[in-house]
């Protein structure tokens, strides 16, 4: 289950990522956020005992570092209830369907949804015909 929470950038970290932020697209988000507020929130997961923070982020580190340019003391969240491993689903799943991702990175990320699920699921073995 997931809450909705306004919650102090401070308290958010940002663990390493597959994809890294592209400042010149946060920059363009955070034109749109002065503009017009922020439309989606970013996703976290709570983390306690992590170093830094107390949560971590899952999705939407262009719009986290967008509201870090604008200096905002606040962001609004969605709060998940997920471990590192769902965590890293999810945010692999998020970049997965995006249209500007390049083919090589759509590869990636494929392989990395692959591994991660294969970890928490088993592995997929293919079915040969007959």
């Amino acid at each position: 289950m997931a809450e909705f929470k306004s919650l102090p950038l401070s308290k958010i970290i940002v663990a390493d990522r597959l994809r890294e932020v592209e400042e010149d697209h946060a920059l363009v988000i955070a034109g749109s956020i002065a503009e017009y507020g922020l439309m989606n929130p970013i996703t976290v997961r709570a983390t306690p005992r992590a170093k830094g923070g107390s949560y971590t982020l899952v999705a939407g580190a262009h719009r986290l570092r967008a509201a870090e340019l604008l200096a905002l003391e606040t962001i609004d969240c969605v709060v998940l209830k997920a471990d590192q491993p769902e965590a890293q689903l999810l945010e692999v799943s998020e970049n997965l369907h995006r249209n500007e991702l390049s083919v090589i990175d759509r590869a990636v990320f494929v392989l990395k949804y692959r591994e991660l699920w294969e970890a928490r699921n088993g592995e997929i073995k293919t079915i040969s015909a007959r």
